[in-house]
């Protein structure tokens, strides 16, 4: 590391809308790391005389007032009696004929693009087909570049280890685990006005544990992670977890031989889809 030069000097500057974390990363991104250093709410730049009104005056530049970012987010199930059919697509027909809509592609698999629509009216428009069932809704405003994290469930607790105490006694170490409805989104406002966002979205819980390790729940998780991009307003549909349920059934008269019976199974296909929205507020 740079070491501080005897002819160094040093300036306070005191951020008025930005934290002193992110004025002092942007000038270490061009100064580097040794120019400057953060106190409180302050940040300390240090340097040649040329060099700290340089700071200073990017420091004034990038003081500005943060956007706000408001996300909604909305887990809808789909359920269909047939092997053909994903959510995604089922939502394109119904979305695609109503608003307008492209099928295109993002990190965690197909994904449906709506341009200048509303995310209420989206949902209430897969809610008129029987078909769609929505699960959840959430949303989360805050600060552009700031980690949005909402949970809606319950803290389960699950053994992490287990070993012997100084006596020789067993103990277990107990970890306790979120389960429900867990979003974690942190939307970045880029330069253009679009809005690049992390998108980690998960609905779960816990059932009794059958195989394996006895004494402590299993967790059963459906989780969507991806980065998407979208225009202010947008509205972005994300699929691919899918599930399917067996049942089986059997029925007969009560006086004739088992063998007799009749029996009729139904296979139930679920598919989770993401439905994401994010508008940009100036404060």
């Amino acid at each position: 590391m740079q070491q501080r030069k005897d002819d160094d000097f040093s300036e306070l500057f005191e951020p008025q809308n930005r934290t002193s974390e992110f004025v002092a990363g942007v000038i270490s991104s061009g100064f580097g790391r040794q120019s400057v250093t953060t106190s409180g709410e302050h940040v300390v730049l240090t340097g040649s005389k040329v060099a700290i009104g340089k700071m200073l005056t990017l420091c004034k530049a990038i003081d500005t007032v943060a956007k706000t970012v408001d996300v909604s987010v909305s887990w809808v199930e789909v359920s269909s009696n047939t092997a053909s059919g994903r959510g995604i697509s089922l939502a394109a027909t119904i979305l695609g004929a109503r608003f307008g809509a492209s099928l295109g592609t993002a990190n965690a698999g197909t994904a449906l693009s709506l341009k200048n629509t509303n995310f209420e009216l989206v949902i209430d428009a897969l809610n008129t087909d029987g078909r769609f069932k929505q699960v959840s809704n959430s949303r989360l405003v805050g600060e552009d570049r700031t980690k949005l994290d909402l949970i809606v469930g319950n803290e389960t607790p699950t053994v992490a280890s287990t070993g012997n105490d100084n006596a020789g006694n067993r103990v277990q170490n107990v970890l306790y685990r979120p389960s429900g409805v867990i979003i974690d989104v942190a939307p970045k406002v880029l330069g253009s006005g679009r809005i690049r966002m992390d998108v980690d979205a998960q609905i779960s819980s816990f059932k009794a544990t059958s195989t394996g390790v006895s004494g402590s729940p299993t967790l059963i998780k459906r989780q969507l992670k991806t980065t998407v991009s979208m225009n202010d307003g947008d509205v972005i549909v994300l699929g691919g977890l899918d599930d399917s349920q067996s049942t089986d059934s059997t029925s007969a008269l009560p006086f004739v031989p088992a063998s007799w019976s009749v029996k009729s199974g139904d296979k139930i296909k679920t598919d989770l889809v993401l439905v994401v929205s994010a508008r940009i507020f100036t404060n």
